[in-house]
C-alpha cells in the first residue's frame, strides 16, 4: 500500500469520525425535545458511552491501519534484499560462465576445467554431502554452492546435447 493510500485511509476515518459525532449532536438536539419523561443526563450518559465505544473502534481501526504499513514496509524491505541477493547471484552466474567458457576454449575441448574451490563443491557432492554441508565445510554462501552445482549440471546437459548431434 503506498503512502498516499494509508494517508487517504486515515483521512477517510478522521471524517468518519467527524460526520459520527455531527450526527450524534444532532440526534441529542431532536431527542431533547421528543423524550421529555427520562432525564436529559441519563440520555447524554448513554450516548457518552455510545461515543466512547465508538472512539475506542476507530482508534483499533487507526492501529491496525498503522501496523498493515509497518508491516508493508518490513515486506517491501525484505523484497529490495531479495532482490539484490538474487542480482548478486545472477552476476556470479554470469561470471562463472564466462570463466567456464574462457577455460573450455582454452582447453580446446578437452572438457570444462573448475578451479579448486568448484572441483572441491562438486567432489563433496558427489560424496553425498547437502548444500548447507558444503558451504560450512568451504565457508562459502550456500547460495554459491547450489550455483556451482547447477552450472555443473547445465554444464554436463549442453556437453550430452553435443555430443548428441
Amino acid at each position: 500500500m503506498s503512502s498516499t493510500t494509508m494517508n487517504f485511509l486515515i483521512l477517510l476515518l478522521f471524517v468518519l469520525d467527524i460526520i459520527i459525532v455531527a450526527f450524534f449532536i444532532s440526534f441529542l438536539r431532536k431527542l431533547r425535545y421528543f423524550n421529555k419523561g427520562k432525564s436529559f443526563n441519563d440520555i447524554i450518559r448513554m450516548f457518552n458511552a455510545f461515543l466512547a465505544d465508538t472512539d475506542n473502534v476507530a482508534g483499533r481501526f487507526k492501529e491496525q491501519l498503522d501496523e498493515k504499513h509497518r508491516l508493508i514496509r518490513s515486506l517491501n524491505e525484505q523484497l529490495d534484499k531479495r532482490i539484490m541477493n538474487l542480482s548478486l547471484l545472477l552476476n556470479r552466474a554470469e561470471a562463472l560462465q564466462a570463466l567456464n567458457d574462457q577455460e573450455t576454449e582454452d582447453n580446446n575441448g578437452d572438457g570444462p576445467s573448475l578451479s579448486n574451490k568448484y572441483s572441491e563443491i562438486i567432489a563433496l557432492a558427489n560424496k553425498g554431502r547437502g548444500h548447507e554441508e558444503i558451504a560450512e565445510l568451504l565457508s562459502i554462501p550456500k547460495g554459491e554452492v547450489k550455483l556451482v552445482l547447477n552450472l555443473k549440471e547445465a554444464i554436463a546437459g549442453r556437453a550430452c546435447k553435443q555430443g548428441a548431434h
